[in-house]
């Protein structure tokens, strides 16, 4: 389904099963490939009740094999130090956009992510393993 080098995005509505179909495709990834694991990078912060037991929820959805990596901004960063043989699914970019402009660092960080997956996409031996990137699509729901 997915082959190494390759960077997904994945887009729906709120609530529409988003992180579902990429956890299934991440770990059918992981069935198919000898070595390797699997990373949930979050960027959500659980600001209210709504979004403390969605994230709740989300947590409980991913069994052992997941490694959770949480981080609201530096997301290149935290892509970049993410185990390189690991399918790494990127949960949100949306909210990483809303907490970056909210931090006013949406300029510094939307270059170093962009920086990050073309270093990746240009260079083989970054390339171990795909990242599944999802975003909301604001006018679907």
């Amino acid at each position: 389904m997915y082959s190494n080098s390759e960077v997904h995005l994945i887009l729906g509505g709120a609530r529409s099963g988003k992180s579902r179909l990429a956890q299934q495709r991440a770990e059918h990834w992981l069935q198919n490939n000898n070595a390797g694991g699997l990373a949930y990078l979050a960027t959500a912060t659980a600001g209210d009740e709504e979004m403390f037991s969605r994230i709740a929820r989300h947590q409980g959805d991913r069994d052992q094999r997941w490694q959770t990596i949480e981080e609201p901004i530096a997301l290149a960063e935290a892509l970049d130090a993410a185990p390189h043989s690991h399918c790494v699914l990127v949960d949100c970019l949306t909210l990483w956009l809303s907490n970056c402009i909210h931090q006013g660092v949406w300029e510094r960080e939307r270059d170093a992510l962009l920086q990050c997956v073309d270093l990746r996409r240009n260079d083989p031996k970054n390339s171990v393993s795909p990242w599944i990137l999802l975003a909301m699509k604001l006018d679907l729901g």
